[in-house]
């Protein structure tokens, strides 16, 4: 396999499966056109068919320097092949084309000068035609439009692009902004639609273009099974069970892009695509998939029922507002009629067939509270798997769950505010009430690995505040927290849990370091001698809280 001779400008990337002929056909035709520094990039995803078409596509590689050829030693799948795109790619931009599509090189070489001088831009779309006679288009970009990242480019971009080739990315950019780790923490998640995923995340931090220019041309798709789901067989990818799961993760995909925007969680944003993301899957789900369901005995109106369900739960119990709540149910269903499938049975078709259905959605949605107020009343009800499945399950932008953590320390709400702080943990939140969260409820609910990975983190946070900021956290979290636990255990004579308790002190008080300077003297000291140094350290700390830091 070889490696091309020179740093390339651009690569073209061609995963590939099963469809050696084509492949190599591709491959003929673009390396002829193609400029010296470019990269033609093959990824053969382990295929069992065909391969004798790779082997021609391998023993070319061996003399052409812009002819890449990858074999992976198992099939990736679809979503892996995407992504093994971006790992091997030696340009800074990128271009995914599927095998049975045509790029037009010599478009994207007029676009190249443009995207280098271009940094801030993360993708470029590109209009694609159809090779099919009499259809003269397949996706038309109609203007030139350039879009800033955050809301303008989620709003105009985000979710509009439904087909892999014609794409161009700037993988150097999506490196550096981690978007690329992000996309490999994240693609097993998102198998179906990895691009969809990906596209989110870049619209979220780049700028994003799209241009009339035609940057490729479809061929006649070579598949076996489902063609769109217009099939007997129940295919994986177009399944009812399968398009609910989507909804779900692209949600979450939603979710995770806004909160990459800005803080705090801008939930207009959020909402309006949440709205765009119902709606398309009412389209696939109503016109694209409706015959494969058709035609296996599933009732068109009951599927559509389920959808709206499935929609409105995926939203109304994160929001914080009745007003809020009520404009996301009637706007759900403005959608839900809007594709309603007809059918001859008339109760299908009408709004009032729905109400039923509609006054039992509102009912099992309570009123919302907001979100310490849900978090305090479980846990005072001591329901803590109730609890749990809250705090994990909400959608508060991280800022306001930030100050809730603090008020639960400030209550002494130990318990939620340890759950609180394990989540913002694993989302990659740092504060140094979360911190001080983890150290003190890691040891009060026996979970040493959290002690001691907020007690790592605290120090540092807590030295990074300003004077007047640790004496705030020390009088309205350290002390009302600590006090009653380093008492208990000093009383208990607990001294693992005391010296623990010490340790954290230290970290979140520097005005009270130097209660801890003095060691026991001499080098052979008994436990005993450390144990009693510690109780003493612990009372001159107890006689310190009316103090302050």
């Amino acid at each position: 396999m070889n490696q091309t001779a020179i740093a390339p400008v651009f690569t073209l990337c061609i995963p590939s499966y099963n469809r050696g002929r084509k492949a190599l056909q591709l491959v003929e035709t673009t390396l002829s056109k193609m400029d010296g520094d470019w990269e033609l990039l093959v990824l053969d995803n382990a295929s069992n068919e065909e391969k004798a078409f790779y082997d021609q596509i391998g023993v070319m590689a061996e003399t052409e320097p812009r002819l890449t050829y990858r074999r992976h030693s198992y099939n990736r799948e679809f979503h892996g092949n995407y992504l093994a795109c971006f790992d091997m790619a030696q340009a800074p931009w990128i271009m995914i084309c599927s095998d049975e599509d045509s790029p037009h090189v010599a478009t994207i070489r007029t676009l190249l000068p443009f995207l280098h001088a271009n940094s801030n831009l993360g993708v470029l779309r590109g209009s694609i035609v159809s090779e099919k006679e009499g259809k003269d288009c397949f996706n038309i970009i109609k203007q030139e439009i350039r879009l800033p990242a955050g809301n303008a480019a989620l709003i105009g971009y985000g979710m509009t692009n439904n087909y892999i080739t014609g794409t161009l990315y700037n993988l150097a950019s999506l490196k550096k902004k981690g978007l690329l780790e992000r996309l490999r923490q994240g693609i097993d998640a998102h198998r179906i639609y990895p691009h969809l995923y990906m596209e989110l995340l870049i619209a979220s931090q780049c700028e994003v273009m799209t241009t009339p220019a035609v940057v490729a041309t479809t061929g006649e798709p070579q598949r076996t099974g489902s063609s769109a789901g217009h099939t007997m067989r129940y295919h994986s990818y177009y399944s009812f069970g399968n398009r609910i799961d989507q909804v779900v993760l692209l949600r979450n995909a939603l979710i995770e892009a806004v909160h990459l925007v800005r803080q705090p969680f801008d939930w207009d944003l959020f909402l309006l695509l949440y709205l765009r993301l119902c709606n398309n899957y009412f389209w696939l789900v109503t016109h694209a998939n409706m015959p494969l369901y058709r035609d296996n005995m599933l009732h068109p109106g009951l599927l559509q029922k389920s959808l709206l369900c499935l929609c409105v739960s995926g939203i109304t119990p994160h929001l914080t507002t009745a007003s809020r709540k009520n404009r996301m149910i009637e706007e759900i269903i403005q959608i839900y009629l809007r594709y309603q499938w007809p059918s001859q049975d008339a109760s299908d078709a009408t709004f009032d067939s729905l109400a039923p259905l509609l006054g039992w959605t509102a009912g099992v949605l309570p009123d919302p509270e907001c979100f310490i107020d849900t978090v305090v009343r479980l846990d005072t009800a001591d329901n803590v798997s109730e609890l749990v499945q809250f705090i994990q399950g909400t959608l508060h932008d991280p800022h306001e769950m930030v100050s809730a953590t603090v008020q639960l320390l400030a209550q002494a709400r130990l318990r939620s505010a340890y759950i609180l702080a394990m989540l913002l943990t694993k989302r990659g939140h740092q504060h140094e009430a979360i911190s001080f969260a983890l150290s003190v409820g890691g040891l009060v609910y026996n979970n040493p690995v959290e002690a001691a990975q907020g007690l790592t983190h605290l120090q540092r946070l807590v030295d990074s505040l300003s004077v007047a900021q640790q004496a705030t956290f020390c009088q309205q979290i350290v002390v009302p927290v600590l006090s009653p636990l380093l008492a208990a255990a000093t009383e208990q004579s607990d001294d693992q849990r005391v010296q623990h308790l010490l340790a954290i002190v230290q970290a979140a008080v520097p005005s009270w370091r130097p209660l801890f300077d003095q060691e026991p003297p001499g080098s052979e000291v008994s436990s005993e001698v450390f144990r009693q140094h510690r109780a003493e350290q612990a009372h001159r700390v107890i006689q310190a809280w009316q103090k302050g830091p």
